[in-house]
């Protein structure tokens, strides 16, 4: 049961971008979709790697089903029951996705490995991707957490509660699961289905 729900959290982890983004640019568009069609694509790819390949699942029932609902969970907490479902799917990306890059990006500092250089590059890629999820959901606040305090706090407690919990998963130098093949599948199917999600929330836009 717990490697199931393990599997699970990977699904859920990597079909997150995907829906945020269909959503998202389906709704408020984007200024830049060539930028974001190659950022995404780095960004998407990296997120996804990092998720399937360092990630450290529990090994108790418990702590798995934690790991799995935490973001979703604080994502609830603060919301209406008048809000529009899609907007909890993006709540728990922000709160998920966030926690991410900010444990990639702590762990960029404090690891011995590589090298100094290396950690630089990373810790760089890591800044440029959170800045660009954040600059991608800029509509989306203005429009939603606009004047909502305990939402807003509500979702950023989730953002420290799973980023250190993330930090403790992601905290070793060695690929957890290290089939290749598996793992270039997994990144390459769903980094697919984001720039499929992508186009179409383009599309849909363009249409209304």
């Amino acid at each position: 049961m717990t490697h199931i729900v393990n599997r699970i959290h990977l699904v859920y982890l990597g079909l997150l971008p995907s829906l945020t983004t269909f959503f998202l640019v389906r709704r408020y568009g984007h200024g830049a979709p060539f930028a974001l069609f190659i950022g995404g694509v780095i960004v998407t790819a990296v997120y996804l790697a990092t998720s399937y390949s360092y990630m450290v699942l529990p090994s108790s029932l418990l702590a798995s089903l934690w790991t799995l609902v935490d973001g979703p969970l604080f994502a609830l907490a603060g919301r209406s029951w008048q809000a529009p479902a899609w907007t909890f799917i993006v709540e728990g990306f922000f709160i998920d996705a966030a926690a991410l890059w900010l444990a990639i990006l702590a762990l960029c500092l404090v690891s011995p490995a590589p090298s100094r250089g290396q950690r630089v590059a990373s810790f760089s890629l890591a800044l440029i991707a959170l800045a660009s999820l954040l600059s991608l959901l800029v509509p989306y606040a203005t429009e939603i957490w606009d004047g909502r305090m305990l939402r807003l706090g509500w979702l950023l407690v989730g953002v420290v509660e799973t980023t250190a919990m993330l930090y403790r998963l992601l905290d070793n130098d060695n690929l957890v699961r290290s089939d290749v093949d598996r793992a270039g599948l997994y990144v390459a199917v769903l980094t697919v289905v984001w720039v499929i999600a992508m186009s179409a929330g383009m599309a849909l836009h363009g249409a209304r």
